[in-house]
């Protein structure tokens, strides 16, 4: 128990999680009578991993991670908010840089293991909104075209893209 808790203490402080998982690793091999207790603190491990990446921006590797142990924590609480909040920080990276091929990518994906999630489908509208708005804005009309197309296919009956697809269709696009 007190080694268990050294690991986490000394990883939470070095962010050495590599080394601390194949600690855990190893004292699963030596000390199966303990699966119950290394299973916890490996638990707690990842979840402290993905938020310190997540927490120093580097959400693609967050993601990632969170991604990678999902058949190990597919049924926990704490590590599905994790997981929807790591999609969540991505997608807002990626349309602030205007990455918009990854940024639909990456929120497709978020909805696959989250189907009926408001907030993710909410930010995905408000995403293609505003990337639609700017476009019209500036005269981008076929760049508006695109992502007008896009999100009717995804979201037929949002009237702001009805309304976007008319003017678009108005000015010949």
């Amino acid at each position: 128990g007190n080694v268990l808790v050294s690991i986490s203490s000394n990883t939470i402080k070095n962010g050495n999680y590599e080394t601390s998982e194949a600690l855990l690793i190893n004292l699963k091999q030596e000390f199966p009578q303990y699966i119950g207790v290394i299973e916890d603190n490996r638990r707690i491990l990842s979840l402290n991993k993905i938020l310190a990446l997540s927490n120093s921006s580097d959400y693609e590797k967050a993601l990632s991670y969170a991604k990678s142990i999902f058949e190990d924590y597919q049924n926990d609480r704490d590590y599905l908010n994790y997981l929807k909040n790591c999609y969540l920080k991505y997608a807002v990276y990626l349309f602030e840089n205007r990455d918009i091929e990854n940024l639909i990518f990456y929120n497709e994906e978020a909805l696959k293991y989250f189907p009926k999630d408001s907030t993710i489908t909410n930010n995905y509208k408000a995403f293609f909104q505003n990337i639609i708005y700017e476009h019209i804005n500036s005269g981008s009309y076929s760049e508006a075209r695109k992502i007008v197309d896009i999100s009717l296919d995804r979201f037929p009956n949002e009237s702001f893209f009805k309304k976007s697809d008319a003017i678009l269709k108005e000015k010949k696009y």
